[in-house]
């Protein structure tokens, strides 16, 4: 079988490739560079170019961060994250698969709920600080289904609602790291370089949150592409990628503050500031086990252990962490910046 991947070429897309070519699968992923879905739709196509013909195809692209980006722009990551959707979808109708696996995310839920059940996703507005892109993500949904239905031919559409991403390859840099990225990158300065010590994390530490490894979601996803429908079946299929679990974010620290600094252990602090968020955002994965056959297996210790020996090779990251670090403190304690160090 013949699977395009959008957006795979990026951190998860790589994974899912990885995965679906293990199962025999034709894959042909596809970035940025092959097709800017934000520039929209049909435009953004060479008019000397079609789609390739595929049997699925798979949208994994988007434009998100933790919430010190996603926050403060809700009109641009609504307005981009729908183009590149809309440009997604409409290459999807013109490539004759007849089914599209959405990569969706959880941010895309009713603020006012947790658990998270797929039945839910229409139940209200997703939390304010990640309203603009959890609601490009929904509206995408709603425009595959609209354009399976006006296509025909038995299209259909399975929408996969991610947790929190952590792992090897996440985004490092300061200005769009989750904050599981954020927190190791910490970590690691407070257990390098003694001006990155105590180890300084926003907020309080108290949210709780859904965290699945990269793997097991990539895992998830060619599942997904792999499925094959119930007779009768409803054209779209909903389902939930997460551990089910609720982890504390003070929890998720405290782990990698052990695994990283087993001798000399840094205090960990919280600092109270950043985004107001959603204090819990667990998933319920009943459905992905039933209909998928597919669990988180990674433990969370193992995961963060494998996310660090990643982290240790990205050095022009933690070099740009511990200028944003030692910043961070010189305003806290009202100076002026030390310069570079």
């Amino acid at each position: 079988m013949k699977c395009l991947l959008l957006g795979g070429t990026g951190w998860l897309g790589r994974r899912v490739a990885a995965q679906l070519r293990t199962a025999e699968y034709d894959v042909i992923p596809w970035g940025r560079e092959d097709c800017d879905l934000a520039v929209s739709g049909r435009m953004s196509w060479p008019a000397t170019r079609t789609p390739p013909v595929c049997d699925v195809a798979v949208y994994l692209a988007a434009d998100y961060g933790g919430l010190g980006y996603v926050s403060p722009r809700p009109w641009t990551l609504f307005d981009r994250n729908l183009r590149m959707g809309l440009g997604a979808v409409d290459l999807w109708i013109r490539s004759r698969a007849p089914h599209l696996v959405l990569v969706g995310t959880a941010c895309s839920y009713p603020g006012a709920l947790s658990p998270f059940y797929e039945e839910s996703l229409h139940a209200g507005l997703p939390h304010e600080s990640v309203e603009g892109y959890g609601f490009a993500k929904r509206v995408i949904e709603r425009a595959a289904v609209l354009a399976a239905r006006e296509a025909g031919g038995g299209k259909r559409v399975t929408h996969l609602l991610l947790a929190n991403l952590y792992g090897p390859g996440d985004h490092y840099s300061p200005e769009k790291s989750h904050f599981a990225a954020a927190i190791l990158m910490r970590v690691v300065c407070a257990a390098r370089y003694p001006d990155c010590r105590p180890i300084r994390c926003w907020g309080t530490g108290e949210d709780v949150r859904d965290l699945v490894y990269v793997d097991d979601a990539a895992r998830g996803i060619a599942a997904a592409v792999a499925r094959e429908p119930a007779p009768g079946e409803d054209p779209l299929l909903r389902v939930n990628l997460g551990s089910g679990l609720g982890v504390p974010i003070r929890t998720f620290a405290e782990v990698a503050r052990r695994t990283v600094c087993e001798v000399h252990m840094p205090e960990l602090t919280w600092t109270g500031a950043g985004p107001a968020a959603q204090s819990v955002k667990v998933l319920d994965v009943r459905r992905a086990a039933e209909v998928l056959g597919w669990r988180a297996g990674t433990a969370l210790d193992n995961g963060i252990h494998a996310a660090l020996a990643d982290i240790h090779n990205e050095e022009a990251h933690i070099v740009a962490w511990r200028a944003r670090i030692v910043a961070e403190a010189d305003r806290a304690a009202g100076e002026a910046p030390r310069g570079a160090r």
